[in-house]
């Protein structure tokens, strides 16, 4: 089991912390969260949005890539599963918003993230090991509840804390370079991830899966946004 309170040693002087945690349930938590996990043909599964204001009933809205018989059989058969469509689909790619009631300990864990003071951020990634990555937002108190508050059956890893947020484009920046909404996402999620840390942190591989495209997509969104920006800066300071 990871070390529960690991997170307790973020200095106080910044109250403010935005966390990539990965989550550890069991994999009992739900139905279409076995499944996925056992699944060979799916390649990807995101939850993109949700509404747990009552945590034992909620919707959500998934995003997967392959397996969409498996899965819709899955949420036909499971008991739990209220109601779902899939609203929408291009190639293996699919949408389902999916009505479903949680019993423990899934309805503890969302209890647990979504105490005041916590913003959860989307999306939540379901990776090949069985975890479940997400990052949140708030203050040091309120984090350090939120993980006291996880089910013992729930073990987690904080994997990066930095200030609330992560990077965004300077606003004096932003108004002098116009960088496409696709690329200046790229290079926000980039940044969160430590694309540009040294040494480096993450990869193509890994900004891709943040913005639900290929490698080569991903790839060519940070070079045209780079281009840009450091041809703004090599003509300011040719200017100056």
């Amino acid at each position: 089991m990871y070390d529960r309170f690991m997170f307790l040693g973020v200095p106080a002087t910044d109250s403010m912390r935005y966390v990539r945690l990965r989550i550890y349930p069991e994999r009992s938590i739900h139905p279409l969260y076995s499944y996925v996990d056992d699944a060979d043909d799916v390649e990807s599964c995101r939850v993109l949005q949700w509404n747990a204001s009552d945590p034992e009933e909620m919707v959500l809205v998934y995003e997967v890539e392959g397996g969409r018989e498996g899965f819709e059989a899955t949420a036909e058969a499971a008991t739990v599963v209220v109601d779902y469509v899939v609203v929408a689909s291009s190639g293996s790619r699919y949408q389902a918003v999916v009505h479903t009631r949680a019993s423990e300990p899934m309805a503890s864990l969302w209890r647990a993230a979504t105490l005041e003071g916590i913003l959860l951020v989307p999306p939540l990634v379901q990776l090949d090991d069985g975890g479940i990555e997400t990052r949140v937002v708030g203050g040091n108190d309120d984090i350090q509840r939120m993980l006291r508050q996880l089910p013992e059956r729930v073990d987690f890893q904080v994997d990066r804390v930095k200030g609330s947020g992560g990077w965004r484009l300077n606003p004096s920046v932003e108004a002098s370079v116009e960088v496409p909404s696709r690329q200046k996402e790229a290079l926000e999620k980039a940044y969160d991830l430590g694309y540009y840390s040294v040494p480096r942190e993450a990869t193509h591989d890994d900004v891709a899966d943040e913005l639900g495209c290929s490698k080569s997509t991903a790839s060519e969104h940070l070079r045209k946004a780079e281009a840009r920006i450091v041809a703004s800066a090599m003509e300011d300071c040719l200017r100056s």
